[in-house]
């Protein structure tokens, strides 16, 4: 039974969460540009008002009164300000960005490993200056292309039906070594991105925040979802990767 459960843990669960965790960190890296346009994003920049944002709690005797749960009372007020005000939706992510303009109609960057966001529909007073560092999403690139090859080579050795040969060589000590390095260095770099992009796009919304508010800028700078796929991407790669170092250890411990 305890064999059973360690067999499905590392040879098939191990290796599934790693594959979603690909796919997320794929997703992510090609959005908003050149697919999901109105998906994800690392930064949105939406119809709003900044003075709102401070002024969106509701009565909590209206609340307690009307046992409505706060997060849903609060969720019905942004909806009710979305409607009612109007503007250009942008969505900044690593390999460009997409303009939607109060009328509907959008429009997107060519993808480049080395993005210009276009950020002409926003008002002179408040720019939004944060381009991703030089480097960003190369090394983003780098990471999920690690990471899939440590996937897939971590993955060939357990599959019941791959030649012995090939079986025996993912097994070799230099084999198993270089899959662990691949796995670590593609988490390590694609971790350090994701942290190095969120502190520099969150201090630049913030910048664009407080200046809107100054100006009396109907527009609201934040954070996306791009970010929350990321974290849940490398969380899921952990499992894969601590099976990878065990069998590193068991291996040279039999070395």
């Amino acid at each position: 039974m305890l064999a059973n459960i360690s067999k499905l843990l590392t040879v098939q669960l191990s290796p599934l969460l790693a594959l979603v965790s690909t796919f997320l960190i794929l997703f992510t890296f090609l959005g908003p540009v050149p697919i999901a346009s109105e998906s994800v994003a690392l930064v949105t920049i939406v119809p709003g008002n900044n003075q709102q944002l401070g002024a969106r709690s509701l009565p909590d005797n209206f609340i307690r009164r009307r046992k409505v749960p706060r997060a849903a009372a609060l969720a019905v007020v942004e909806r009710a300000e979305s409607k009612a005000t109007s503007g250009p939706t942008l969505r900044f992510g690593f390999l460009g960005s997409c303009i939607k303009s109060a009328s509907g109609v959008e429009g997107c960057t060519p993808s480049s490993l080395t993005p210009v966001y276009d950020t002409s529909a926003l008002p002179k007073s408040t720019p939004f200056v944060q381009n991703p560092p030089q480097t960003s999403p190369e090394w983003m690139l780098l990471s999920l292309i690690s990471l899939d090859i440590f996937l897939l080579l971590g993955s060939l050795a357990g599959f019941p039906f791959m030649p012995k040969a090939v079986t025996n060589i993912l097994n070799k000590p230099f084999a198993v070594r270089a899959v662990a390095w691949l796995g670590i260095i593609g988490w390590l770099a694609g971790m350090t991105t994701t942290i190095v992009l969120r502190v520099s796009f969150g201090n630049a919304c913030d910048q664009f925040n407080g200046q809107a508010a100054m100006a009396g800028v109907k527009l609201v700078a934040s954070v996306s979802n791009g970010f929350t796929m990321l974290w849940i991407a490398f969380a899921l790669a952990v499992p894969a990767l601590i099976c990878s170092l065990f069998k590193l250890q068991l291996e040279a411990k039999s070395a």
